[in-house]
């Protein structure tokens, strides 16, 4: 543990997610899940904190993936960076790969579904009070509505997610998604009229070599 880590998630920022899933899951069978706090550094712009996820079908890993968060605080010294945060870099070279919008009910819906009930994503006023211009979608509600739309890769071989959050998806506000043209699995998804991506990252399948 940390002396300035009291794990207060109330206003942490969801950062980042690095993973992969060696083969699918199925929904209607039961796993073994295991979760641990792991690490935790001082940055720039506060303290990241990372939480991994293992998900076996008995002794056969299925699932395994990093997920780091932000809370937000000024520090006299800083500590070097996750390297895996180089795995999640901006498009060079891109295209319009597809489009999907945000119904304004779905930080609600989507809140109840997986418990994440934070206000910015429950009410436009209070998203306001938070300083956005109005209420925000969950970005893994974007990711799973907008990574089905993403040509050349097979989900039923292993894959490799590595995202990172960057801004605000706002309710009632269309999603774009550029793609990368090297054909390398890099994507970023756009809100509305912000000429900057609010999610960047790279969806590809893997070997067990690599």
């Amino acid at each position: 543990t940390h002396d300035d880590f009291p794990l207060k998630l109330l206003g942490a920022v969801h950062l980042r997610n690095h993973l992969i899933q060696y083969r699918p899951l199925n929904i209607d069978q039961s796993y073994d899940v295991f979760l641990n706090l792991c690490g935790q550094r001082r940055r720039p712009q506060g303290l990241e904190f990372d939480f991994t996820t293992e998900i076996k079908d008995g002794d056969e890993l299925v699932w395994s993936s990093l997920t780091t968060f932000l809370v937000r605080k000024k520090f006299k010294e800083e500590d070097a960076e996750h390297p895996l945060a180089q795995a999640v870099t901006n498009l060079e070279e891109n295209k319009e790969a597809a489009k999907f919008e945000v119904p304004a009910n779905t930080g609600k819906r989507f809140g109840k579904i997986t418990g994440d009930i934070n206000p910015i994503h429950m009410s436009k006023l209070l998203a306001k009070l938070f300083g956005f211009k109005r209420d925000i979608c969950h970005g893994m509600w974007a990711l799973g509505r907008g990574l089905p739309l993403l040509e050349g890769v097979d989900l039923k071989k292993p894959v490799r997610l590595d995202v990172a959050f960057k801004g605000p998806l706002y309710m009632q506000a269309p999603i774009k998604i550029l793609s990368s043209s090297k054909g390398d699995g890099g994507f970023e998804f756009y809100s509305g009229k912000n000429d900057r991506p609010c999610v960047v990252g790279s969806l590809k399948n893997v070997t067990e070599d690599s």
